[in-house]
């Protein structure tokens, strides 16, 4: 049996996907095929020759789950261990249309002993707090997006709200605040599960990703869905589902809960089935166990801490929204807001001239 995928995104990760699942299974081949823009693949799903699976990439597919186009893949799980995986972030109105078995997590990054261990805080936590990369322009290119999601119905989104207004005005403080502030946040694209871990070593700091006002987002890297129409549901299914449970993934950062948690504990307790009396340690660090010679350097000591194991747990598991990287909504943001932080226009204006730029794009974007 033969499938077909189509995708958008020439750096996927998906044509890695499908060269692996091919060599691992003989009763079912993905055919990958050629890469095309947004509108070419928009035809193709409404035609005859519609794929089987689509890759969505870093888009949305928000539209194609709207025009019928797309399979809720809960309906396809059977006895799939739903509640072991991180799926909820990817409904739509408690449909699944897409997974990404690979994604970033996006996030702001403080002082444990300034902002506690909570994923979440409210606005005026950020006011008046200095940001160590571009402050106010830097917090609202990735806050807005997250407000947007998380206020918007359908595209609809009110502009000149209270909570809107206080958003930019939280950004402007922070243009003023002191750049070498205690609670200075750093904005951090979490790629893997060591990657707080390793800046809380080099800085020889406490971190906490303490998220932005509504928490920190899923930003996915390889995004798929299943076509309503293909004949073989159950086949594409298998594909994804292998993908998201039992394909071996680089960054660590998996939906697969339970594995994370294993690689943990592994961290916690190294070489814990190791016979002791066979462990042969050489003077460079690597080792010889039962014959075998390995080149990693060998410690009984933990690579990472409980409470390090505890924080990124608890952040995967306090994700709740997906945001799909959109550069263009990130351009209209970057340009309104420019003249607005440099003091050059008025909270007032800002607010109309975003509502009135990003409202009518969101409307040909979701409409």
């Amino acid at each position: 049996m033969t499938l077909t995928l189509a995708h958008m995104d020439e750096n996927s990760y998906i044509p890695t996907y499908i060269d692996e699942f091919n060599r691992s299974h003989s009763d079912i081949r993905v055919e990958l095929l050629p890469e095309m823009p947004h509108e070419a693949l928009v035809a193709l799903m409404a035609s005859d020759e519609a794929p089987d699976i689509i890759g969505f990439g870093y888009n949305s597919p928000e539209s194609m789950a709207a025009n019928g186009w797309l399979l809720d893949m809960y309906t396809l799980m059977g006895d799939f261990p739903r509640e072991d995986f991180l799926l909820e972030p990817f409904e739509t109105d408690g449909a699944l249309y897409a997974l990404s078995p690979e994604y970033h997590v996006y996030t702001l990054v403080g002082l444990e002993a300034d902002f506690g261990r909570s994923y979440s805080h409210p606005l005026e936590d950020y006011e008046g707090i200095g940001f160590n990369y571009f402050a106010g322009d830097e917090f609202l290119t990735y806050t807005i997006p997250l407000w947007i999601e998380q206020n918007r119905q359908g595209t609809d989104c009110d502009f000149t709200s209270p909570e809107f207004l206080e958003l930019l005005e939280a950004a402007r403080s922070m243009d003023k605040a002191e750049s070498q502030s205690s609670k200075e946040l750093a904005l951090s694209i979490i790629s893997g599960t060591h990657d707080l871990i390793i800046k809380e070593k080099r800085e020889n700091l406490e971190l906490w990703p303490v998220g932005f006002p509504g928490g920190s987002y899923i930003s996915p890297i390889a995004a798929m869905g299943i076509h309503a129409a293909t004949p073989e549901p159950e086949a594409a299914w298998e594909f994804i589902r292998w993908c998201v449970a039992e394909r071996e993934t680089s960054s660590e950062l998996t939906l697969n809960i339970p594995a994370m948690e294993e690689m943990f504990y592994e961290l916690l307790h190294p070489y814990e089935d190791l016979d002791p009396e066979k462990v042969v340690i050489r003077e460079d660090g690597t080792w010889d166990y039962e014959g075998r010679h390995y080149e990693t350097v060998f410690s009984w000591e933990p690579s990472i801490t409980e409470r390090q194991a505890d924080m990124m747990l608890g952040l995967v598991e306090s994700l709740d929204t997906v945001i799909y990287y959109d550069a263009e909504m990130d351009d209209i943001i970057s340009e309104e807001a420019g003249a607005f932080l440099a003091g050059e226009r008025s909270l007032e204006d800002t607010a109309a001239l975003l509502g009135d730029r990003l409202g009518t794009y969101l409307a040909e974007k979701y409409g």
